[in-house]
């Protein structure tokens, strides 16, 4: 049950974490300037959720 849990938590991080820096840069206003760029939703995404995912990977073979 716990080696669940922390796969669990691992996975999810990431993904809550560009969530919430992407809400706070609609929020901020600051999100009109990746509009104006030609990049597209998944690029913005992807640049958004990388830096998590690499977190995450790093936890995950700390704890292994």
């Amino acid at each position: 049950m716990v080696p669940l849990t922390i796969v669990m938590v691992l996975v999810l991080i990431p993904a809550v974490m560009a969530t919430i820096a992407v809400v706070r840069e609609k929020e901020t206003g600051s999100i009109a300037n990746f509009r104006s760029t030609p990049i597209t939703k998944l690029e913005f995404l992807v640049g958004k959720q990388f830096p998590y995912v690499v977190v995450g990977i790093r936890r995950s073979l700390f704890f292994c």
